[in-house]
């Protein structure tokens, strides 16, 4: 089973792709340089960013994975929790592909997301 996964809760656009728990390829943009000089995050500003990378971020996912398109099984993206406006932008992306691919939406919740990873992690560690 494979999985593309977007997350744009804040001020990352990160595209996941992931094969039966193996993670293929994870690759991620930060806008933290872009939005240092406002001393915390403009939401305004990470929703243009977000649309501005999303298209790198999902070209370089799936060449590192060296999948193709129609290899994907499910498409997520994280609902929440996050800033609204930039969820949107995941969202989005994430129906549009599930359409053009025909294949079943999943959506996730960021803070769920981490926990699930964290104990992946540690899984594989005692292995």
């Amino acid at each position: 089973m494979i999985i593309l996964a977007i997350e744009t809760s804040c001020d990352e656009t990160s595209i996941a792709i992931l094969q039966d728990k193996r993670v293929l390829s994870n690759i991620t943009i930060s806008q933290i340089l872009k939005q240092q000089k406002y001393k915390g995050i403009m939401p305004s500003l990470a929703a243009k960013l977000h649309l501005r990378n999303i298209q790198k971020v999902l070209s370089q996912a799936l060449a590192k994975s060296q999948i193709i398109k129609n290899d994907i099984d499910y498409v997520a993206y994280t609902e929440k929790p996050g800033l609204i406006i930039c969820l949107q932008i995941g969202k989005i992306v994430a129906e549009t592909l599930s359409l053009y691919l025909q294949k079943p939406l999943i959506s996730c919740n960021h803070l769920e997301a981490h926990v699930y990873s964290n104990l992946l992690e540690k899984k594989k560690r005692e292995n």
